[in-house]
């Protein structure tokens, strides 16, 4: 797994459901693959509980969270994959405490759509070609850096 992927690779699934039909207690499981208990209790849920829940955290996250992106500019050097890539700061603004919490979107279009997604805390934002003087100011508000 790269460091910044933010997602477990697709075998963790498989064996969590190995390690629970071997009769491992969710815990064991969570502390041997080494990933949050919830991560392992949504793992184990029924394909219909897993959109059960999906389909809840939607209708909740749409009256609690609204998203918010700006685009910023370019990067030659991704932090997470380092290749060139456009580069997006995106939130999701908590309605009720009105805090936001950042992360990274680099979109990397050769030949199809990828991107990498990683937290705003692992990379500073150096070294991005901003579009424009005022995106780098709205870039240094939005995050209180000077």
């Amino acid at each position: 797994m790269t460091p910044l992927s933010g997602r477990w690779p697709r075998s963790y699934p498989i064996r969590a459901r190995r390690l629970r039909d071997a009769g491992i207690p969710y815990v064991e499981i969570a502390t041997r693959l080494e990933v949050p208990f919830g991560t392992v209790v949504f793992w184990l849920l029924s394909p219909e509980a897993r959109a059960r829940k999906r389909q809840s955290d939607r209708e909740r996250n749409a009256v609690t969270q609204k998203p918010g992106h700006l685009y910023l500019g370019l990067i030659e050097q991704c932090a997470s994959c380092g290749e060139r890539g456009y580069v997006y700061l995106r939130w999701q603004l908590q309605v009720k405490s009105g805090r936001r919490a950042f992360n990274w979107d680099v979109s990397h279009r050769s030949g199809h759509e990828r991107h990498c997604f990683f937290a705003l805390r692992l990379w500073s934002g150096s070294r991005i070609n901003f579009a424009s003087p005022i995106r780098e100011q709205e870039f240094r508000e939005l995050v209180g850096v000077a």
